[in-house]
């Protein structure tokens, strides 16, 4: 069968081989001369000399009339197509960035053939150019191109090509090869040169070929242009060695290395470039031709290098921007690739941190991700290189879609009992900055317009805090935070009872929420928020007014939202049955493409290590839940709501109690008590009223006052 041409031509590194017969002359091996090293930020171009390199005899560059030239000769296979044989190209027509010679305007060339498709071993190729390399030929140069993508092909065990350079001394009875290209080249944009040891000072007898091979019944699939060959002798000659013979053929190639250590084996040609990644300062390197067969090194040479300090180059010029869609928002970044010869192979794009996916460099360079609710989304992009390998700083440019500018980067320093805090102001275009800044330690207001871009937090009590300041604006207007956590591994378990309200809108002290996400995809917006910021509508009678901890997986689209809602430590009670008692609401209007969403509540008794379920929330009555924790007396135990659901289900959580005694409104209040009822938005609802006439109030959260100050939520069913 016919294959394409490839029309896109890479010319890739050479080989250095040797393989001795038995009672064959050999030439001493030295260490490679004139080692040279040129330095290009992180990359290190090494050159080197054969070291004992004589005089050429026998030089091609098949810039004359004739083909084959004199001392050269073709030997043909396939008969059905001519252009599929050996023979000679001329670029002169063609652009110059299009040249695959090396030198002037001409090179040797064999493309694949044509065929007949009813009889396809017409297709066949094994075309052969050969050449009597000279008398006393030791060393071999050679220019060639192959396309680079013959080194990912190569390495399948079924891909039937070879494009050989082979060594006969025995005037073409028997070859053995000293280079395949489909293993050997390298990926480089141009002519490269190959460099080769031939193994034994030619003679009369001496034949060097280059062979392309394709399969039984197929045309070869690679265009291969050689040109520039040369011979060269060897100026020292070593004792014949007798019948002694070299395992395998004895290959020999160059080693490199690197402040001792090997860099790499098998390089086929008189340069290497290193992209390796390395500290600025002084290098060593160090080049030897080594024996596979025998694992014997050769006489080395070295050079010392000088790497400067250096910066993977940025992308550039990002432009961000949003547009609403539907209700929902497209959040786009743009960007130019950085400046100078350095190009990243692509570029890693982050949304709030969060992957949003790569982009290669032949794209446009831009990306954006659609279906996101309103909030604050800030666009990264990340230039990644492979040669040499490393990645660039970020840089980043924030969107405010459907909100208003928020502070961003808050930073936190520690200094005993103190924290100072410091943020960036938005990055906004309004007319007018904020007015201030508000401040909250867990969900405690500690400061309100502060002007500053910075906050001592002064004897702050031990425990873990999410910290989280907010831009204030002149019309009102309250930005979201820009968040910082302060954490502490001395956690101490809470005595019971254990209230909580979440009424300020913030993660509470000692609480935290995690969403679990091996692929860091899911934004942390989309997990347990105190805001109600994707606007779920409750039920009146849900038992849930002011704040509440809620999760959306519609919100999350298709992402797999599984994300929970931790408690403190508490210490339960060692004499008296505890029990957590909260409201709880779910809704699912309809599953999701991986099933129904899933909504639960564990305890875990290692400090969070490990949780075990305690029950299943989602298919419980909304309203008040109560659960006994008897069996855990005595002991310190976490809590942890969960929620599992892929563009569906929605879960909420308040007024959250872990108490001894079973009814904690008489707990708090007793029968002989009176107090106050108030509505949770603060209007009074009757005074004086005592336990027992609780029951005449109307289905409901109230909030309950006592005579002495102390106030609590009261659920009535």
């Amino acid at each position: 069968m016919k294959k394409n041409l490839l029309t896109s031509l890479v010319l890739c590194a050479g080989a250095g081989l040797l393989s001795l017969s038995s009672e064959c002359m050999a030439y001493e091996i030295v260490a490679p001369g004139n080692l040279n090293a040129k330095v290009n930020g992180m990359v290190v171009d090494l050159t080197w000399d054969w070291g004992n390199a004589g005089r050429c005899v026998h030089s091609e560059s098949f810039e004359g009339e004739a083909f084959p030239p004199a001392g050269w000769q073709v030997k043909n296979t396939n008969a059905y197509d001519e252009a599929g044989n050996w023979g000679v190209y001329d670029f002169s027509e063609e652009a110059p960035d299009m040249y695959l010679c090396h030198d002037g305007v001409k090179g040797a060339i064999v493309i694949p053939a044509g065929g007949d498709d009813d009889e396809p071993s017409t297709y066949h190729q094994d075309e052969w150019l050969i050449v009597k390399p000279g008398a006393g030929a030791a060393y071999m140069d050679f220019w060639y191109y192959l396309h680079p993508s013959l080194l990912d092909v190569g390495g399948i065990r079924d891909f039937p090509d070879h494009y050989y350079v082979k060594v006969s001394f025995d005037n073409g009875e028997s070859w053995e090869e000293l280079w395949d290209g489909r293993w050997d080249i390298g990926n480089v944009d141009g002519p490269r040169q190959a460099s080769l040891f031939l193994g034994d000072d030619a003679d009369e007898d001496t034949l060097v070929a280059f062979q392309a091979v394709g399969g039984e019944n197929e045309s070869i699939y690679y265009t291969w242009i050689v040109d520039d060959v040369q011979f060269y002798t060897s100026e020292d000659k070593a004792a014949t060695r007798g019948s002694e013979e070299w395992l395998n053929n004895g290959n020999v190639s160059y080693r490199v290395y690197l402040d001792g250590e090997k860099l790499f084996d098998f390089v086929k040609a008189r340069y290497f470039t290193d992209y390796s990644t390395k500290e600025p300062g002084k290098h060593v390197y160090k080049v030897a031709a080594w024996s596979e067969a025998m694992d014997e090194e050769y006489e080395a040479a070295e050079i010392e290098v000088n790497v400067g300090a250096f910066t993977f180059p940025t992308a550039r010029n990002l432009q961000v921007g949003y547009e609403e869609q539907n209700g929902k928002y497209l959040v786009t970044g743009r960007w130019d690739a950085p400046e100078g010869d350095l190009q990243p192979a692509y570029y890693n794009v982050y949304i709030n941190g969060k992957s949003a996916g790569w982009i290669d460099t032949g794209n446009e360079l831009s990306m954006g991700q659609s279906g996101l609710y309103k909030g604050v989304y800030t666009i990264e992009v990340q230039a990644c290189y492979q040669f040499p390998e490393g990645v660039s700083e970020k840089i980043g440019g924030t969107v405010y879609a459907g909100t208003i500018p928020a502070p961003g980067n808050l930073r936190l320093e520690e200094t005993d009992s103190d924290i100072r805090l410091g943020w960036n102001a938005p990055d906004t275009m309004l007319e007018s900055a904020p007015d201030g800044y508000r401040i909250y330690r867990g969900d405690e207001l500690i400061a309100d317009l502060v002007a500053a871009l910075e906050y001592v937090d002064k004897d702050v009590p031990a425990g873990a805090y999410t910290y989280s300041v907010h831009a204030v604006y002149s019309d009102g207007g309250v930005s979201l935070p820009s968040t910082a956590a302060r954490e502490t591994d001395e956690l101490k378990a809470v005595a019971t009872p254990l209230v909580e309200r979440f009424d300020n809108g913030h993660l509470p002290a000692g609480w935290d929420v995690t969403i679990l996400d091996p692929n860091d995809r899911i934004k942390d917006m989309y997990s347990w928020r105190f805001d109600n910021w994707f606007d779920a509508e409750i039920p009146a009678d849900s038992g849930m007014e002011r704040g509440f901890a809620s999760v959306n997986g519609l919100a999350a689209g298709m992402n797999r939202l599984e994300s929970y809602l931790c408690s403190p430590i508490i210490a339960l009670s060692a004499s008296e049955p505890s029990v957590v008692r909260f409201i709880k609401y779910f809704a699912e209007e309809k599953q999701g493409p991986t099933g129904p969403a899933a909504f639960k509540i564990e305890i875990s008794e290692d400090g969070g290590d490990s949780f075990v379920d305690l029950a299943d929330l989602r298919s419980m009555e909304n309203g008040e839940v109560s659960i006994s924790l008897e069996q855990y007396l005595g002991k310190e135990v976490m809590l942890r709501w969960g929620f599992l659901g892929r563009n569906s289900g929605f879960a909420a959580v308040d007024f959250v109690r872990v108490e001894d005694k079973t009814n904690a409104v008489d707990e708090i209040v007793g029968a002989a008590y009176v107090f106050d009822v108030f509505s949770v938005d603060g209007g009074i609802v009757a005074k004086g009223v005592q336990a027992d006439s609780l029951e005449a109030l109307p289905a409901g959260i109230y909030l309950l006052r006592t005579s002495g100050g102390e106030t609590r939520k009261f659920l009535k069913k």
